[in-house]
């Protein structure tokens, strides 16, 4: 509509692009091919267009052919007079609107009052555009950022994790080509997971040994690094090259001030990310990161609980869990073995319902938070077992040291006091036996002077048949009583008895006269030859 005026033969509209510092062309009317070739990007400072930029004024110029700040494009199109407007946003310049003529003339008051109401009335569309593009590119980055976090926050595995994201990044990031991840694994960066690479690519970069590429360098820095056009890049490989990559972002992947991967995006142009891309791939970076430092916990976790239960399950002593209703909620094989029992018929079991109660005062106390330890016979409710238990009891605490329930470690100790009451029963015997050869040495000396004494009586009497039969009668006695001191020292000293040969019917009578000593029982015994018999 503008090139209608009578003193306007081309209009151009230049808006700024700040990331790369420099003017774009826009829009035209009337412009030569030429000059879109030449003049379609002004870089920073060039030229009269960034001094408008720059100083935000209106500029007229009489003509353009003689005007030292016009550039040889400018001045190749032939037209003389023109006249610059600035584009503004929010007081700041973001563009020049040109206005020029074929005709040699500096736009007078009129045109430029004109022209400049027109420049306005475009720079506040544009404005509006641009405001209405930036929403919309903010509320299309934001998003992907939601789209990107509720993918990777979908599931605590590693893997799971590293798929969503690049699986979201993908479908989401319009100028990325292709999308991987690599982790940090020792010396090499591994492949983790990746969207539109060829499988000749994967194969040749499956692993990256350190420090070699980009990738490593973006692990080792932790930091954002940016190649804008890989023609003037040294440090991507020839198979980042093969792959057409004509620019490529890599974002570290971090916590807690460790990086531990990055994220690598391929693009097939040039200056394929602008600041909001890379501020907008450094946020989800950012969440991979939080991601993965979950995904890392929680397979920690499942490690850790995974040890817990080998030990727990394969422990030599039972171990069993309780509630502060002293209800058991599990326990291991071992608890099982001991008690003779089942898993099924223990857990769920509350212990104050047990018919047994030696141990219901300390599993009290575990409530109370106090330690203790107990042994005790226990006779089990859940089976037939009747046995000695030994048990640990300890508190269980939460976060807050609060007592959501206990532990008991229970040993079986029931060999061990069997073992103890068969010592006590030998140490008693032992004493006994001391005693007893205490008792036969002194009795020993007595008899050998009673045994003298009587050797010595019968020496001095003469033809008294009863009293040497007394007398024989209780030699005998004295040496069987000998016999048997010796027999006792025999046994206190733990020696080996001595066997020797002898009639059954000396120890019978000899028996049977020791047990009826000093009783009012008179026998008669009867010889029968072998065998005799006993009549009282």
């Amino acid at each position: 509509k503008v090139v209608e005026l009578e003193n306007v033969d081309f209009v151009v509209i230049y808006l700024v692009d700040e990331d790369r510092k420099e003017a774009v062309l826009q829009a035209q009317v009337n412009l030569s091919e030429d000059y879109i070739r030449r003049a379609s990007k002004i870089p920073y400072p060039k030229g009269v267009t960034w001094k408008i930029i720059n100083t935000g004024e209106v500029i007229n110029i009489e003509n353009i052919q003689k005007d030292s700040n016009v550039g040889p494009a400018g001045r190749d199109i032939g037209h003389h007079g023109a006249l610059g407007v600035p584009i503004s946003l929010e007081e700041k310049v973001i563009g020049v609107i040109w206005f020029s003529s074929y005709k040699e003339q500096v736009f007078n008051n009129k045109d430029v009052e004109l022209l400049s109401s027109i420049g306005n009335q475009i720079s506040i569309a544009i404005a509006k555009s641009k405001l209405y593009e930036e929403l919309s590119k903010k509320n299309h980055y934001e998003e992907i950022i939601k789209s990107v976090t509720r993918s990777v926050h979908q599931s605590i595995n590693l893997q799971d994790v590293l798929e969503n994201a690049v699986e979201a990044m993908n479908k989401n990031i319009d100028i990325a080509s292709n999308v991987a991840i690599f982790m940090a694994e020792g010396n090499e960066a591994v492949l983790k997971s990746y969207r539109g690479l060829p499988d000749w690519f994967i194969k040749r970069l499956k692993s990256i040994p350190y420090p070699k590429g980009f990738t490593w360098k973006t692990i080792l820095e932790g930091k954002l690094n940016y190649c804008a056009d890989v023609d003037k890049d040294t440090i991507i490989g020839p198979a980042g090259r093969q792959l057409g990559t004509k620019s490529y972002v890599s974002i570290p992947i971090g916590y807690e001030g460790k990086t531990v991967g990055c994220i690598n995006i391929h693009s097939d142009q040039k200056n394929g990310f602008g600041v909001e891309e890379l501020n907008l791939l450094e946020t989800i970076s950012h969440q991979i990161g939080v991601a993965v430092k979950n995904a890392q916990q929680a397979e920690a976790l499942r490690q850790s609980e995974e040890r817990y239960r080998i030990l727990f399950d394969q422990s030599p002593v039972g171990v069993y869990i309780f509630d502060t209703d002293l209800k058991v909620t599990t326990c291991n094989q071992r608890m099982v073995e001991i008690l003779r029992s089942s898993y099924d018929n223990i857990i769920g079991y509350y212990i104050r319902d047990l018919k047994n109660k030696n141990f219901l005062l300390s599993t009290e106390k575990t409530i109370e938070g106090k330690s203790s330890y107990q042994e005790g016979f226990y006779e089990a409710t859940t089976s037939s077992a009747k046995i000695w238990l030994s048990q640990y009891f300890s508190p269980l605490l939460d976060a807050q040291g609060n007592v959501i329930g206990g532990m008991g470690v229970a040993e079986d100790i029931t060999d061990r006091k069997q073992a103890e009451t068969a010592l006590i029963r030998s140490q008693k015997l032992e004493s006994v036996g001391v005693l007893a050869g205490g008792i036969a040495h002194d009795f020993n000396n007595l008899l050998t002077a009673i045994l003298g004494n009587i050797s010595l009586a019968a020496l001095n009497i003469k033809n008294e048949d009863e009293t040497i039969k007394m007398l024989n009668s209780a030699e005998e006695a004295c040496i069987g009583a000998k016999d048997l001191t010796n027999q006792l020292l025999t046994f206190s000293k733990g020696g080996t008895p001595i066997k020797v040969l002898c009639s059954i019917d000396s120890i019978l009578k000899e028996s049977t006269k020791f047990a009826l000593t000093g009783s009012n029982v008179k026998c008669k015994f009867t010889d029968t030859g072998k065998y005799f018999t006993s009549g009282c």
